[in-house]
Order: C-alpha cells, then sequence, then structure tokens
C-alpha cells in the first residue's frame, strides 16, 4: 500500500514538472542566461561575485580603466528574473532595492533598463564597456559572450 502510494506521488510529481516544462517551453522561457558584452571590452571571463559588484554598481571601471555600463530588462521580464535567479542567485527585489538605496541616498545611480532583449544587444554592441545579459535572443558577432567561473 505505501508503495503504492509512493509510485502515484512520484508518478504525479513527474507529470507536474512535464507540464511546467511544456508552459515554459510555450511561453519562450526556455534557454540558458549568456551574460553579453562590448566588443572592446577586455573581459572575456568573469566570477559570479564580479557579476554580483557589476550589477550592484559597485564596480565601476574594466580592467585598463574603461567604464562600466550596466544595461537591464525590466524587474517583470522573465528573463531578468531568470538572470538573477540563475547567475547571480538574487531575487530581482533585491537588486531593485540595492540600486533604490544607491539613488535615493545619492551615492550612485541604477543602471540603464532596456525594453527588450534585442534592444539589450544593440545597446551593448555599441557602448564601450556596457554589459548585460539575453536567453532568448541569439548573440551576434557585434557582442561576445562571457564565461561565467562558479
Amino acid at each position: 500500500m505505501v508503495r503504492s502510494i509512493i509510485v502515484l506521488v512520484a508518478l504525479g510529481l513527474f507529470a507536474v514538472n512535464a507540464t511546467a516544462e511544456t508552459h515554459n517551453k510555450a511561453r519562450g522561457e526556455v534557454g540558458e542566461v549568456k551574460v553579453i558584452a562590448s566588443p572592446d571590452t577586455p573581459a572575456r571571463e568573469t566570477t559570479v561575485p564580479q557579476l554580483r559588484a557589476i550589477f550592484a554598481m559597485r564596480l565601476h571601471k574594466w580592467a585598463g580603466n574603461l567604464p562600466v555600463t550596466v544595461y537591464v530588462l525590466s524587474d517583470y521580464h522573465p528573463t531578468h528574473a531568470a538572470f538573477s535567479k540563475t547567475i547571480l542567485n538574487l531575487f530581482p527585489y533585491q537588486m531593485r532595492r540595492t540600486w533604490n538605496r544607491l539613488v535615493f541616498s545619492g551615492t550612485g545611480q541604477a543602471p540603464e533598463e532596456v525594453l527588450s532583449e534585442e534592444e539589450m544587444v544593440r545597446k551593448v554592441a555599441s557602448t564601450p564597456g556596457a554589459i548585460g545579459y539575453i536567453r532568448r535572443v541569439k548573440a551576434d558577432d557585434s557582442v561576445h559572450v562571457l564565461k561565467i567561473h562558479r
């Protein structure tokens, strides 16, 4: 009896997981988040702590003294949520709280928000020292994808 219940629960969990994955695919939310940088950015790889510092607006210059320009999507964009959670291990509201603290205290500024992943690629490609992230849009030769060491 107990074995039958365990099997039924396991099958139910499998079905729920498969349904959620199908639903996410239908919404276009499947895919690995890639961190992109402008072609003139000296970095070709980075670490999670470095990315946290960059997206918390604490790291202002790349090696070689090139200013860092950070682009992000809306707090409610699925790619922003995926980036925050899977790459930075933060919730979007935690990032927003950090940016608000900088802005309201007068000690810094929030990153520039873009409306779409296509605009993210265009802005990063055309801004020296820029960094951003994408998931659904394919990175082209105008930007390079940073390798992330965990």
